[in-house]
């Protein structure tokens, strides 16, 4: 292990979405806290990106692109190319996958929810996923899961390909019990456990001394109409015009609003959509320029109170401190406000009338300074939970290595 052992971390992940990319930045930094020096392999949707975000080498979580990036594995064949080029194109990318799978010491299937046929269907990522696990313990290297959730998982092969992979692990911790049930009702019957969310792992950087003051402010983070499943219908629009009208609530009480995206591409545009719905839009009312998890922590730490739809818009709140109100319709988020004990602030995004909502966020604003001082407990639990987490995935698939414990 010269240099460290090499890690291979799983995910689709890309910058653009900001709540996969903390998990990667959390893992890495907990990692090389534990570890020291340790060489990253960046297995995901978009290895550009991996290389540009992060300065590591990267290869395609499909296998049908070659490694790129510094100290990216090696391997070409007679013409140059990395496998032969009479090879199908399913067995070259299955080749690709072996190679770089044996090149690692570990490989971590890590965080957010990558139990899914959603996006691609059964030969997308869970057959990706069984892929992977499956080159590596072929050539001995230990697969461990970490934090991962189940998100839409509707067809009977991709079912089969994902419990199929999470088998091959020797390590599996769920980001929910919620989950792990599913699981187990598919067929999972591995021991497993259950962690939150690796990005709870980060950190904030302080707010700079003598940073200049600013006028108080509230976050609304929407969420693009196709990152869930479903007809298009009215409920869309309905769930605009509540987040306009809480905009204009929101102003109309002395507070400026920010719109801050966690997903900086499908996001952003429905800005403008929620502002043509606004009585009093003005320039009040402004998009935050979020480009990194730094940006968007540094904008929700000094918020009032932050409006999210999205699950990692909600958690990476919570890591900066700050209350949160989540309109959302999924069981992740749900189950989110429960761990946080929160149930109060989370409003289901079809069901919640105006009034209600309004309401809610009166509350929040009226207890913000108690909500800040639950949040700061429960989130220290959970880094407390989480760092436990890494001493026995550690211990399991490193058992020559030992953890040091991560400060809370």
């Amino acid at each position: 292990m010269s240099g460290g052992p090499r890690i291979g971390l799983l995910g689709p992940y890309a910058s653009a979405n900001l709540g996969d990319t903390s998990i990667q930045v959390s893992v890495m930094n907990t990692l090389r806290e534990r570890l020291g020096t340790v060489r990253f392999l960046g297995i995901s949707t978009s290895p550009a990106d991996v290389v540009r975000t992060h300065g590591i080498p990267a290869i395609a979580l499909s296998g049908e692109q070659p490694p790129i990036g510094p100290e990216a594995p090696e391997g070409t064949g007679r013409n140059g190319s990395d496998v032969p080029a009479w090879l199908p194109k399913r067995l070259a990318a299955l080749r690709r996958i072996d190679r770089a799978a044996k090149t690692l010491d570990l490989l971590i299937i890590s965080g957010s929810g990558q139990i899914d046929d959603f996006w691609g269907g059964p030969w997308g990522h869970p057959y990706r996923m069984l892929a992977w696990a499956g080159c590596a313990r072929r050539h001995g290297v230990p697969v461990a899961v970490l934090g991962v959730g189940v998100d839409e998982l509707n067809t009977r092969l991709g079912a089969w390909f994902s419990i199929r992979a999470l088998h091959l692990a020797q390590f599996r911790a769920f980001r929910d019990q919620g989950s792990l049930d599913m699981l187990v009702k598919l067929g999972l019957k591995a021991p497993s456990s259950v962690c939150p969310d690796p990005a709870f792992g980060l950190r904030p950087r302080d707010i700079p001394a003598g940073a200049a003051p600013m006028r108080p402010y509230a976050i609304v983070s929407p969420i693009a109409r196709d990152a869930w499943p479903g007809a298009e219908d009215g409920d869309y629009e309905n769930y605009l015009q509540k987040l306009a009208l809480v905009s204009d609530h929101l102003l109309a009480k002395g507070l400026d609003v920010r719109f801050a995206c966690s997903q900086t591409r499908m996001d952003v545009p429905i800005v403008d959509r929620i502002k043509a719905k606004m009585s009093a839009a003005s320039e009040r009312c402004v998009l935050e320029p979020i480009v990194s998890v730094d940006d968007y922590l540094g904008a929700a730490g000094r918020a009032e109170v932050v409006i999210a739809s999205r699950l990692h818009a909600a958690i990476l709140a919570f890591v900066a401190g700050s209350p949160v109100i989540t309109l959302a319709d999924t069981r992740k988020v749900r189950v989110l406000m429960g761990e946080m004990a929160l149930d109060e602030f989370c409003l289901d995004l079809r069901t919640a009338d105006t009034a209600t909502l309004l309401a809610t966020v009166d509350a929040a604003l009226s207890r913000r300074e108690g909500l800040r001082a639950h949040i700061a407990g429960i989130r220290g639990g959970l880094r407390t939970a989480l760092a436990s987490t890494y001493d026995r995935l550690l211990v399991k698939v490193l058992p020559g290595r030992i953890p040091s414990p991560v400060p809370n």
